[in-house]
């Protein structure tokens, strides 16, 4: 009756049942596999799986089999859905926008990319800002430079414009005067949505 976290159940997994813990790993490799190459069988297997999986913890008889099932699709409904035509895009008018992760657009270039801010103990634009403002004397710490090397990736996809999405209050009012000054001098253009 407790939530359990991805981490906390591993390392249960790892130190009671170790020979489930390395079979559970390579199974979401083999099922990352089998989704990929659009293998709609996959999801029964996941399905009798992890319902097996599910018995080192509960009783049998407290294993509510209705409300396991409904997390997956029915047979019926997988075999409608062609997982081959899902993904991140929008068409309209003879463009299309794509939406991805940074590493899925490692070593790609696009006409216009959109940065989006994200979180990860302080966003990552705040870690980063000091940076983009040309303000850092020192070496960047592990955290910054992870977020660099990040925002790099992601940020020098485009060809012809980059937009950066952030909340407002990841900036100090001092770094918001600091841009609205690079604004005014025609090096960046800053575009307020509340």
């Amino acid at each position: 009756e407790k939530k359990l976290t991805k981490s906390l159940f591993e390392k249960y997994l790892k130190e009671n049942h170790k020979e489930k813990f390395y079979d559970l790993r390579k199974q979401v490799f083999l099922w990352s596999k089998s989704i990929f190459l659009n293998e709609k069988k996959v999801y029964l297997d996941i399905n009798i799986y992890l319902k097996e999986l599910l018995m080192l913890f509960i009783e049998e008889k407290d294993f509510n089999t209705d409300n396991f099932e409904s997390l997956f699709f029915s047979n019926e409904e997988l075999d409608k859905q062609d997982f081959a035509t899902i993904s991140n895009s929008y068409s309209k008018d003879g463009i299309t926008v794509l939406t991805d992760t940074i590493h899925g657009v490692k070593g790609e270039t696009h006409t216009a990319t959109l940065y989006l801010e994200t979180f990860y103990k302080v966003n990552d634009i705040k870690r980063i800002m000091k940076f983009i403002l040309k303000k850092n004397k020192k070496q960047p710490n592990i955290d910054e430079f992870k977020s660099l090397k990040m925002a790099y990736v992601g940020m020098s996809r485009a060809t012809k414009l980059l937009c950066i999405a952030l909340e407002s209050e990841s900036l100090s009012k001092k770094e918001l005067v600091e841009l609205y000054a690079m604004a005014e001098k025609d090096e960046i253009a800053i575009v307020r949505i509340c």
